[in-house]
Order: structure tokens, then C-alpha cells, then sequence
């Protein structure tokens, strides 16, 4: 903006140079009482008042281009702003229920930041922002609002991996949370489905879902979802049903860390049968 009169000089010239011109030929008109000159004066004067008000709109018009293309600019870093304070008020709920969740239990928990996420049809990955130094270890669970995510795959000192539900190398053993019914939970590419359910389990749209206690990977029962389809094939004694799960998976921002290990299964090994089976 500073520079702002050299360049409309530098675009104008032309007129300014013109109206100086036709200013200075004005006074000098003025100051003859010539009979000959009284038409000419009235025309001089008429031409020099329609240049006078057509630099003044050509003024007008820059000047307002110039406000606008400020205004532009600020309106810009408002909206900026607003997205950032609207990103911060999403976090701080998020940390808020996080924190509602510490408050209402007794497990060991880490509070830990996503850094870093991989999704695609066959691989969902979180990398977050605690590791070895912050006592994170393989094989333990992992929640955010809503539920169970998934479970640290891999360590170093700063950071973990953890492979999320939304993985095909990924399963579990689950159940629906009054059911003694246990079945298997995994990512088929497109959705999250549980197979070989006994079709007495008599389950219902909207059931939820927790991690079994059978399971060698997880100790105590965590929320994983709902139940969402029920694929009841009439041969077969099996069926399948699909899940919805509990927490938002694509867009968390930060988790808990269950610092535990199952009893039955103290040393994790990620290429072992993930679901309690031998």
C-alpha cells in the first residue's frame, strides 16, 4: 500500500499532466478581458469541469478497487481465524470427554497426541506421539472417545504405531456386551464384521459390541461398537453382522494408551494369532 502514488501516477500521468495543462491555459483565459476570448473561456471552463469530474471518478474507482482488495485480504485471514478457532473448540471437546473417561476409571492410562495416520481400504495405521520413554509397550490397547481403536503394533523411544480396527491384519475376539456368544471382529476392505455368531445369539440392530474376555490380546472388556447389519443366510447354522464402530477412527486427534497387559498373553507377538485361539 505504501507504494500506492507512484504507481498511480505512473498509470494516470497522462490526465494529470493534462489537467495541469488545462489549469495553468484557465488562469491565464481568466486574466484577459478580451471580447474574443469570452466564448472560448466559457467552453475552456465547460471542458475543464467534464476532466475534473472524470479524474475524480477515475480516483473514486481506483481508490474503492484498492479498499476492496484489502477488505479481501482481511476477510481472508478472518476466515483463517475462524477455522482455527473452530478446529480448537473441536479439540477441546474431544480432551474434554478424554478426560471424562480418565476421571471414571482406575486403569493405568497414557494421554498421547496422533501425529501421523495412514488409512486406506486394506491398512489403518495412527502413529502418536509417546513411546518406549513414556512406558508404551507392543500389544496394548488403545481408546478414544467412543471406544476401542486398536492396538500398539510397534515402539521406539518417542513414538508408537498403532494398528487401528479399520486394518485387514487386524482382529479380534468380541461379543455383544449381555451375550456369552464370542466371535470374530476384522476390516473386510469396506466394513468392520464379525463372523461365525450362533444364529440363537439372537442379536438386534444397535447391540453393542465389546472386546471379549476370552481374547489373549485384551484383558477387560472395551466398547467397540454397534451393531449395524445382521447377514442371517438361511443354510448354516453361522451368521455374520456388521459394526459400526464407537469412536470416529479417521479423524481422532488424541487417545489413550491402556497400560496393561493381558495375563495370558505378557509378551505380544504382532505376527501371533491376534483373536485368543492357539
Amino acid at each position: 500500500m505504501k507504494f500506492f502514488p507512484a504507481k498511480f501516477f505512473r498509470n494516470f500521468r497522462q490526465y494529470i499532466f493534462l489537467s495541469l495543462l488545462l489549469t495553468a491555459s484557465l488562469f491565464l483565459i481568466a486574466l484577459s478581458d478580451s471580447p474574443q476570448l469570452m466564448n472560448f473561456r466559457t467552453f475552456t471552463f465547460g471542458l475543464f469541469s467534464v476532466s475534473t469530474e472524470f479524474l475524480k471518478n477515475v480516483m473514486n474507482t481506483t481508490s474503492l478497487r484498492s479498499e476492496n482488495m484489502t477488505l479481501k485480504h482481511k476477510n481472508a485471514e478472518l476466515l483463517v481465524e475462524v477455522n482455527k478457532l473452530r478446529k480448537a473448540a473441536l479439540e477441546n471437546e474431544e480432551l474434554k470427554r478424554l478426560l471424562g473417561i480418565k476421571d471414571t476409571t482406575t486403569l493405568k492410562l497414557k494421554f498421547s497426541e496422533v501425529v501421523y495416520r495412514v488409512f486406506s481400504s486394506t491398512q489403518g495405521t495412527l502413529v502418536i506421539n509417546s513411546g518406549r520413554n513414556d512406558g508404551i509397550e507392543r500389544g496394548m490397547p488403545v481408546i478414544a472417545f467412543g471406544g476401542f481403536i486398536g492396538i500398539i503394533h510397534s515402539v521406539d523411544a518417542n513414538f508408537s504405531v498403532i494398528r487401528t480396527l479399520k486394518d485387514v491384519n487386524f482382529k479380534v475376539v468380541v461379543k455383544e456386551q449381555g451375550s456369552r456368544y464370542n466371535g470374530i471382529l476384522r476390516w473386510n476392505g469396506s466394513s468392520l464384521k464379525v463372523t461365525n455368531l450362533p444364529k440363537t445369539a439372537e442379536l438386534t440392530i444397535g447391540d453393542r459390541i465389546v472386546t471379549s474376555p476370552i481374547s489373549s490380546l485384551i484383558p477387560v472388556p472395551l466398547t467397540v461398537g454397534t451393531v449395524s447389519k445382521i447377514i442371517n443366510p438361511e443354510q448354516g447354522l453361522l451368521s455374520d453382522i456388521e459394526i459400526t464402530p464407537s469412536a470416529h477412527l479417521d479423524v481422532v486427534e488424541y487417545v489413550f494408551v491402556l497400560q496393561m497387559k493381558s495375563k495370558n498373553n505378557p509378551f505380544y507377538d504382532p505376527e501371533a494369532d491376534l483373536t485368543g485361539n492357539e
